[in-house]
């Protein structure tokens, strides 16, 4: 399924309880790239970092653009915690306020964060806080006690509904040129006298330290690099993570995964086995341009820390691609399933939003009709692997499922279903709809060659191309299916699922190899 998670832009979207429990200082966090040491409050929470999303596309062509504020605060984000009575954003100066609002590529966005050549004067810093905080400024002043190693300027911001804000800029005493933006925001039942002593004690706790250089690997020097774009939303996710105890990122040929995982060994099956299904996809659905996103999978090693990452809507799920935050998310699974299933599971997971994730970077970013987008990532889950290569099997449980729905030579409405629309496909009848996309899509791609209707296997490539082509999955929709008579090809898919020779055929048919576009020539890549 595809998800869709809220992106944080800028403050954390928490709203804090009517009556919660006191504040108090708890215990010690660093951020190493940073080289700050300090203590939060009890109870705190470490968040991902604010990741900047898609928000125009550029007319003449097509380069998705971000805004620039946006890009600005998440490079200059170092840490965020969080408890249920407030929050706290550090941040460090690292590049002058924006003049305005502009949208431009992520690789355009890079080239033009540049550091400021003198420190910025008191004006200019008041500006940056109030871009950093997006919250005005009522005064500045020094804050009143002294500190180990360093001085502070306390920037009294704007109240707002439900909550008190402030933010300290901090500069060690033997390197000025070092600021950090400590950003508290405090809910408006604990604001008081006890929570002004408690951001003092943490304010007090904080230590400069120096930051740790990050070297370029031998590993890194020789990766192949993709795009500009590419190159820095690859970037981007490395910073996300990369002041969160635990957690840990790696490089495949199309993916970077960053988890918290602590079964190393398990993971390393599972990107060789994703790297391989993407060859798949892409064998089926050739590139027509190259990416300019990487594919970003997280994985967790908690099924707790998943469903609190998802959020309530998703509960249910074990795995997700999520476009607002451009990432492909799994869950593990209850720790008393057994290893094996836990393993086919998740792979089955991985292949299905793996798809999802695929087709959504290969077309540019388009939205896919329901019965294509489902019914193919169902498709794919039957990916096995002989002798070194991916190939689309039938897996007994869904053979078992697709057989019964068309049992008695049961005839389904075909039209209908490449014509819902999200709410209709995920309604009351959304199991029955999962499997009657997944029966259609395996049927184009596998059935009809062996049941002498070879003309439907030209089906999903004219969807695919036609969607790369316009963007528009109506045009898709409307080319895939020209001149097909939907009441034959139902009674057609019926035929097929109630004959057990033909399916035993299909699952030995092998897609043949890709075609380039627009020649009708079978060929390799």
């Amino acid at each position: 399924m595809i998800g869709r998670v809220g992106v944080m832009v800028a403050a954390l979207a928490i709203a804090f309880p009517a009556v919660a429990a006191s504040l108090s200082l708890g215990g010690p966090v660093s951020l190493p790239s940073v080289g700050l040491r300090f203590r939060v409050f009890r109870d705190m929470k470490p968040m991902p970092l604010p990741m900047p999303a898609i928000r125009a596309e550029r007319r003449d062509d097509g380069a998705k653009l971000l805004l620039n504020r946006e890009y600005w605060l998440f490079h200059q984000t170092a840490g965020l915690w969080y408890n249920e009575n407030c929050a706290i954003q550090v941040g460090t100066v690292l590049y002058p306020p924006l003049a305005g609002p502009e949208f431009k590529t992520e690789g355009e966005l890079a080239a033009a964060l540049k550091k400021p050549e003198q420190p910025l004067s008191a004006e200019r810093l008041k500006t940056w806080v109030q871009d950093f905080t997006q919250t005005g400024v009522k005064a500045v002043k020094p804050f009143p006690q002294s500190l180990y190693g360093c001085r502070a300027t306390v920037y009294e911001l704007e109240e707002t509904a439900g909550e008190e804000r402030i933010a300290y800029l901090l500069m060690p005493n033997n390197d000025p040129s070092r600021q950090v933006l400590f950003y508290f925001r405090i809910g408006k039942e604990q604001a008081g006298e006890r929570a002004d002593r408690v951001i003092r004690q943490a304010l007090g706790s904080v230590q400069f330290l120096k930051p740790r250089v990050e070297r370029v690997s031998l590993a890194e020097s020789r990766r192949k690099k993709g795009t500009p774009e590419f190159e820095a939303s690859r970037n981007r996710v490395i910073q996300s993570i990369r002041n969160l105890d635990d957690w840990w990122y790696v490089d495949t040929e199309n993916y970077i995964f960053v988890s918290n995982q602590t079964d190393r060994r398990a993971m390393t099956r599972l990107r060789t086995e994703l790297e391989h299904a993407r060859e798949v996809f892409e064998a089926c659905f050739p590139l027509r341009k190259p990416m300019q996103s990487v594919s970003v999978v997280r994985i967790f090693n908690k099924r707790e820390e998943y469903l609190e990452y998802v959020g309530g809507e998703m509960q249910w799920s074990g795995g997700l691609w999520s476009p607002a935050r451009r990432e492909l998310v799994i869950s593990p699974l209850d720790r008393r399933v057994r290893d094996s299933m836990q393993k086919m599971i998740m792979r089955q997971v991985a292949f299905h939003e793996g798809f999802h994730q695929y087709l959504f970077f290969a077309t540019g970013e388009a939205q896919a009709d329901m019965w294509y987008n489902e019914g193919t990532a169902q498709f794919f889950e039957g990916i096995e692997f002989r002798t070194g290569q991916g190939v689309v099997s039938l897996p007994q449980q869904s053979e078992k499922a697709l057989v019964a729905l068309f049992e008695k030579d049961r005839i389904h409405d075909v039209s209908a279903l490449v014509k819902m629309d999200r709410a209709a496909f995920y309604g009351d009848n959304r199991e029955v709809n999962y499997l009657l996309a997944q029966a259609l899509v395996y049927y184009l791609w596998k059935g009809a060659p062996v049941a002498d209707r070879p003309e439907y296997a030209e089906i999903p490539l004219r969807y695919y191309d036609k969607l790369v082509e316009t963007k528009d999955p109506a045009a898709a929709n409307a080319a895939a299916w020209e001149g097909v008579d939907m009441a034959v090809l139902a009674k057609e898919l019926s035929r097929f699922w109630n004959d057990s020779n033909l399916i035993r055929e299909s699952i030995r048919y092998r897609i043949p190899s890709p075609r380039t576009a627009g020649t009708g020539i079978a060929g390799k890549r």
